[in-house]
């Protein structure tokens, strides 16, 4: 994450810390949300253990940005200036943006369903936006960030060229990490995914399987009850414990 981006995180964080860290400070800011009507009544504490806990704590800090701004009328703090400064708030927002977005994948890559292959689809998926919308920023659209682009409308401004380049830099690094942690899948082990379409010789499989194999691919009949997700998923499991 670029300097100025990973300063904003830090930043956030001792905010909210400050106000969760005593609780006649939590008890004020939840009168302040009910005065103002906020849409929510507390902040979220953020917490190395809990690996979800940083794209909450930034999407809530900035929904609640106006009731944090009254609390520190009357209750001073070194940090709270940053909450007026509109670059700052642009590269908030656009945190909490990106964080909710991983956030998404990393729980979509959870479950008893979830393979290799559905988990390789969604990366490359997210790999491939993540250079779309570098390409999109770069034109100063920012629809592909709701946060940021609902906060640039009612300011009725546009996206700052500082901060554009730096969530450009920021986009490319994480296609290049997320590359790093979930490299291509050896195209070897394609046959698992659609066993109707194969061309032998097929590796690491005997020649009585790599028969049986086209036997099955032949069969009409497997073929329309492969289209099961539950028999994609039996196969993608078989290949995981003999591979």
């Amino acid at each position: 994450m670029p300097g100025e981006l990973l300063s904003v995180l830090h930043d956030a964080v001792k905010i909210v810390n400050f106000i969760k860290a005593h609780p006649l400070n939590s008890r004020i800011f939840r009168t302040i949300c009910n005065e103002m009507a906020g849409e929510h009544e507390t902040l979220q504490l953020h917490t190395e253990v809990r690996w979800l806990s940083r794209g909450k704590v930034l999407a809530r800090i900035f929904e609640l940005r106006c009731e944090v701004q009254e609390f520190f009328v009357h209750n001073p703090f070194h940090l709270s200036l940053c909450l007026q400064d509109d670059i700052w708030l642009q590269k908030l927002a656009y945190l909490a943006d990106i964080f909710s977005t991983l956030n998404e994948l990393n729980l979509s890559l959870q479950g008893l369903s979830s393979t290799i292959f559905n988990t390789q689809d969604k990366v490359k998926a997210l790999i491939k936006e993540l250079l779309f919308w570098a390409n999109w920023i770069n034109t100063n659209s920012t629809d592909c960030f709701p946060l940021l682009s609902e906060f640039l409308q009612s300011r009725e401004a546009v996206l700052s060229d500082c901060v554009k380049g730096i969530i450009i830099e920021h986009l490319n690094q994480l296609r290049q990490n997320l590359r790093t942690y979930f490299p291509p899948m050896d195209q070897s082990q394609t046959w698992i995914r659609n066993p109707f379409d194969v061309t032998p010789p097929i590796p690491h499989l005997s020649f009585q399987e790599q028969e049986q194999l086209l036997e099955l691919s032949s069969d009409g009949r497997h073929n329309i009850l492969f289209k099961n997700k539950s028999l994609v998923h039996f196969w993608a499991s078989a290949m995981m414990e003999h591979p």
